[in-house]
This record gives C-alpha cells, sequence and structure tokens, in this order.
C-alpha cells in the first residue's frame, strides 16, 4: 500500500486528477443504485 501511494505522489498532477475523477465515478455508479 505504501508503494502505491508513493507513486502516487511522484506522479504527475494530470495522473493524479485523472485517479482521482476515476475514483469519484466508480462511487458515485456504486452509491447511486442505492439512492432510488
Amino acid at each position: 500500500m505504501a508503494e502505491v501511494l508513493t507513486a502516487f505522489i511522484k506522479a504527475p498532477r494530470i495522473t493524479q486528477v485523472l485517479t482521482i475523477v476515476l475514483c469519484l465515478i466508480l462511487l458515485a455508479l456504486l452509491v447511486t443504485p442505492h439512492l432510488f
């Protein structure tokens, strides 16, 4: 887990942003069905 975190911190800003956006989309897809 620490290795992944280190690689993430060293990654370019655009990669970090894209990763966060992907995670948010996945979370939204998981949570949305439970709201309706």
